[in-house]
């Protein structure tokens, strides 16, 4: 095989859209209800007579390349009528009705609000505007949609039968893989420049910080002995994120006694724990939830096979569904 031929398949061989399908939906559902407790404070964040006024915005935030819709819409009743607006694209982007449109126009809008008011941002918002700069990119986001139920019925009318899996080329997995490698390789470099967590007392800290922990820290302090070793444990997980640069090609140059495993798989098991004992305990934000829609992006064929197989029942739910609904 040639180099370019090798180029080619590596970018835009085909893969199941299904997984993100499933992103798509989820990151419209993230957005959707992070904005939507945040219906009492529109005018406060956003508008003409709130915090930040277009007379103060040039010093706080920068001057140049500033683009975002509100450098025209800043009246309070301006900004709650796009607020409203900006939901009804989340909702049938999540719905997946014109996925295409909706999504393009909740990624701009998400933008827009975001960079009206950097203040009240935190990282999962930066991850959530990268995984939707991906989507609006991406071909084949019709997966678990309206619009793809709406085909479904036609060719099942038609012929019976259902259309075939949804695919879509290699790149937009590519790009959100390259993404979160970035993400837990900084996210690494930062903590190896202190030393609180090689000494394992990162953890500790942070349950014992009143700001972001959602527990009186007293109750957690059963926790404090396994605090060391899930600094440890930590650090290990995000080393581990580095690896999956190396192509799959090179394990068979191991020694065949040495055991094969699927790293992308057990990295993304690993990171429901690690994100989900976050989103449990601490207060950090929309981070966690935003971990979990990237992770639905990088679910691929062999990824998908292997759920259904740990639970079978929703192999077929799919076909079920759609034949039980269409056979009148």
């Amino acid at each position: 095989m040639t180099f370019l031929s090798s180029l080619q398949s590596f970018f835009f061989s085909r893969q199941t859209a299904s997984g993100f399908g499933f992103m798509r939906a989820a990151w419209a559902l993230v957005v959707f209800v992070f904005f939507l407790f945040q219906w009492k404070n529109v005018s406060l964040y956003y508008s003409d007579t709130g915090i930040i006024t277009p007379d103060t915005a040039h010093e706080i935030f920068r001057s140049t390349y500033w683009f975002t819709v509100f450098s025209f819409v800043q009246s309070p009743e301006a900004v709650w009528n796009l607020y409203l607006f900006f939901l009804g694209a989340l909702f049938l982007m999540m719905l997946g009705i014109f996925p295409r449109l909706t999504t393009v126009i909740s990624v701009l809008l998400l933008f827009s609000f975001h960079e009206r008011n950097t203040l009240i941002l935190g990282g999962g918002d930066t991850l959530l505007r990268n995984i939707g700069f991906i989507l609006m990119i991406a071909p084949s986001i019709d997966a678990f949609s309206v619009k793809r139920w709406m085909m479904q019925k036609m060719s099942f009318t038609k012929t019976k039968s259902l259309l075939p899996p949804l695919t879509m080329p290699q790149w937009p997995y590519r790009l959100l893989l390259w993404q979160m490698i970035v993400l837990y390789g900084t996210s690494l470099w930062y903590k190896l420049l202190g030393s609180m967590w090689i000494r394992g007392t990162a953890v500790q800290v942070t349950l014992h910080h009143p700001f972001f922990v959602r527990f009186n820290p007293s109750h957690l302090n059963f926790l404090m002995p396994l605090a060391p070793l899930i600094d440890w444990l930590s650090l290990l997980f995000e080393v581990l994120w580095i690896f999956l640069l190396f192509p799959r090609w090179l394990t068979d140059l191991l020694p065949p006694q040495l055991p094969r495993f699927p790293l992308k798989r057990i990295l993304l098991i690993a990171g429901l724990f690690f994100h989900g004992g976050i989103l449990i305990l601490m207060d950090a934000g929309s981070f966690s939830l935003a971990i979990f829609v990237a992770y639905l992006g990088l679910l691929r064929e062999d990824d998908i096979e292997w759920i259904t197989s740990v639970f079978p029942h929703l192999k077929k739910l799919p076909e079920r569904t759609m034949r039980s609904v269409f056979k009148k």
